[in-house]
């Protein structure tokens, strides 16, 4: 097995939630090797879909691909605001 790291970061600058998830990329994986194929695209595509449902308006997922890693920013404004009226 080749080196691998996953690093998480979770914070919350005021009301905001931030989340940094970062993590290796084997050599399958990394971009120059997989001639156009957006493999997980998607998982990104469908996590999009749900903050949008849950979070309109209030969220940013922001992603990046390097060489040899993969970083997903996620921001929730006003997180701890209530996501529904339990009534």
């Amino acid at each position: 097995l080749e080196q691998c790291w996953l690093r998480i970061d979770v914070s919350r600058p005021g009301r905001d939630l931030l989340i940094k998830i970062e993590n290796s990329l084997g050599e399958e994986e990394k971009p120059e090797e997989k001639n156009g194929n957006n493999n997980g695209g998607l998982g990104l595509e469908n996590v999009k879909r749900r903050l949008g449902i849950v979070y309109p308006g209030k969220h940013e997922l922001r992603t990046e691909a390097a060489s040899d890693s993969f970083l997903l920013v996620l921001k929730i404004e006003d997180a701890h605001a209530p996501l529904y009226d339990r009534g």
